[in-house]
């Protein structure tokens, strides 16, 4: 979704363009939110042209294929479509702001190849570190909470909204090296943040402690929170989630009460 925050910031720009070739200023004001974009195709619609003048448009397109986002997610599909846009342009010198909040629907498909580089970036490597977990006896455990390291997650998806995630696993203080696994479904809490489906977990072929599994989720969980949003003035669900071999597709809603970086007045 941070790029559905970008391109909200430009809408200044939109309306200042006077209808002059204005899907290509706003193609080129989206390309510059990202690193790469394999193909951006942008439609801002507005009939009459001059209704831009005031602030009105009647609906924005965004396409994107293979999108790298100053984030850790690569997306290889994405496709916004917003509703009427109104923006009260406010006197000179002044930041315009939504006349009434902005609806958009938002299709993003994420590849597993993407996925797993997301996975394996420092932002979230992060948070998979010093977890502290009881390990069975069987894996060596003393009884008391172990501080465990995960790294080179993996995730392979499934048929289904079926996953399954892989780790190895360090444990403080020991040389060998233990290999976490689970496969679950996936399902969707609050329309903001992944839940596992009756998963089956294991480490090194033993159940595995249910902390591992809650740290590996939280990890996920970063690529694809919403809440977020709710800070820039955006309410975003996601509406539908499903998962087939080697893609992960998303059908979100947002609802914009203000541009990203203006006050309410």
């Amino acid at each position: 979704m941070d790029i559905l925050v970008g391109i909200l910031a430009l809408f200044v720009a939109i309306a200042g363009g006077g209808g002059f070739a204005i899907d290509s200023v706003v193609r080129d004001l989206v390309r510059a939110q990202l690193v790469r974009a394999d193909r951006l195709e942008v439609r801002v619609e507005a009939i009459p042209n001059y209704k831009l003048a005031r602030g009105d448009i009647d609906r924005l397109r965004i396409a994107g294929r293979g999108l790298a986002l100053r984030s850790p997610v690569r997306i290889a599909r994405l496709d916004i479509e917003t509703d009427a846009i109104a923006l009260d342009l406010g006197s000179l010198g002044k930041t315009p702001r939504l006349r009434r909040p902005l609806a958009a629907a938002v299709n993003v498909e994420l590849s597993e190849a993407d996925l797993n580089a997301a996975l394996n970036t420092p932002e979230i490597l992060t948070t998979l570190q010093s977890i502290r977990a009881e390990l069975p006896g069987s894996l060596g455990g003393s009884g008391q909470p172990e501080v465990l390291s995960l790294a080179a997650p993996r995730i392979t998806l499934l048929a289904n909204n079926e996953v399954i995630l892989q780790s190895q696993v360090r444990v403080e203080g020991k040389s060998e090296t233990l290999l976490v696994s689970f496969r679950s479904g996936l399902a969707v809490d609050d329309g903001v943040r992944l839940r596992l489906v009756k998963p089956t977990f294991t480490l090194n072929d033993v159940p595995v402690p249910p902390e591992i599994a809650d740290i590996f989720l939280s990890g996920l969980n970063q690529i694809v929170d919403l809440d977020t949003l709710a800070t820039q003035g955006i309410v975003a669900r996601i509406l539908k989630l499903e998962v087939v071999p080697g893609e992960m597709r998303l059908v979100a809603f947002a609802r914009v009460e203000q541009i990203p970086g203006t006050t309410t007045p």
